[in-house]
């Protein structure tokens, strides 16, 4: 019997640590997170033997975006999500799967409730050039509404631009489609509302990204995103999505005018031929 056990314990010390060899893909935020990005990245763990998620953060709140992006360059983090530009996917490899299928090109604003019909006559991008938008210094869409000569009131932390606004330190605040609502809920103490009359619209894609030398994880979440698409399985976690879901429920698109903008940001990679991976709401 003594023989049997010593012969089986090194077998059983392999197995073991085969069990323990997964790789850990360090995530930021918190691990009771649900947005999209978070239940793309468990779903796909759930069903890899070579991958489990880590959330480096999970006590920290709020981080800024540029410690995340300082975290992925120097190996703290292994993958963010953001709306992409060029510097991004020169610094970053970029999954070239749009996580939000367009939707964050969809902008409408949140504005104080006291100015819920302030952006009701405006029908042109000339028109719209005379309200001051706000919006995070690092982010893309910053580049695109200046791009589109639109004033904009720019902040390093996220959080300050939501009392901001209540301040009238600018007009009004453009959100990705499914973001505003969520938004609204969470700084309820600030008195603001979605503006109803409006819809900004550019493509805009928005992507995981690795650092450049993880090609392995970056084989990984590509090959996993396109399977979810070949199963369905994606679309159902998109439409499912309580934030998506929301926004299409509540934004009445159908009522709103469009002012559309260009989007300087977008490179050669942009998957744009590619239609399954866009969702068009008017369509």
């Amino acid at each position: 019997m003594w023989l049997t056990i010593t012969k089986l314990f090194p077998l059983l010390l392999l197995v073991s640590v085969s069990i323990q060899a997964k790789n850990d893909i360090r995530v930021p935020g918190n691990k009771q997170a649900s947005s999209l990005p978070v239940t793309l990245l468990k779903t796909m763990a759930q069903t890899s033997d070579q991958f489990q998620l880590v959330f480096p953060y999970d006590q920290q709140g709020e981080i800024t975006k540029s410690r995340i992006l300082s975290d992925v360059k120097n190996g703290q983090l292994d993958v963010h999500w953001s709306q992409s530009n060029a510097k991004f996917e020169q610094d970053f490899q970029a999954i070239y799967i749009p996580i939000y299928r367009g939707l964050i090109g969809f902008r409408i604003g949140i504005v104080p409730k006291y100015k819920r019909d302030l952006l009701q006559q405006v029908s042109s991008l000339s028109q719209l050039q005379k309200f001051t938008a706000g919006s995070g210094t690092l982010w893309s869409d910053t580049r695109i509404l200046e791009h589109n000569g639109l004033p904009v009131v720019k902040e390093q932390k996220y959080p300050n631009l939501f009392p901001m606004l209540e301040g009238q330190r600018f007009d009004y605040f453009p959100r990705g489609l499914h973001e505003p609502w969520r938004e609204i809920e969470k700084w309820q103490q600030y008195n603001l509302i979605v503006e109803p009359h409006l819809l900004i619209k550019y493509t805009a894609p928005f992507y995981f990204f690795v650092a450049k030398d993880n090609q392995a994880l970056a084989q990984f979440i590509t090959q996993s995103l396109n399977e979810l698409y070949a199963t369905g399985q994606y679309q159902a976690l998109f439409f499912a999505d309580h934030d998506v879901a929301t926004a299409l429920a509540n934004a009445g698109l159908e009522k709103r005018t469009v002012i559309e903008l260009t989007n300087p940001n977008l490179t050669a990679q942009t998957p744009l031929t590619q239609k399954h991976l866009w969702y068009d709401p008017f369509e």
